[in-house]
């Protein structure tokens, strides 16, 4: 919740892209957990098109960028 708002509270300053970032391992329960919240995960997607998941792989110093709604449909 703490990296939502700190994410978000960027558009205040403009911001154009509001990252989070989680480990690529995450990716795996990302869609389970987008269907899970449904229409409430849909309009956060829609309230803040800026919002970004970055799933990020420390080993292999990778990272790969979606964006919010991506995961609807994933």
């Amino acid at each position: 919740m703490q990296a939502f708002f700190r994410a978000v509270s960027r558009i205040e300053d403009g911001a154009t892209r509001c990252i989070i970032a989680l480990p690529s391992r995450w990716a795996n329960g990302l869609p389970q957990r987008a269907r899970q919240y449904g229409k409430a995960w849909l309009r956060i997607g829609q309230a803040f098109p800026e919002l970004e998941i970055w799933l990020v792989d420390t080993k292999a110093r990778t990272y790969a960028t979606t964006k919010w709604s991506d995961w609807l449909g994933a």
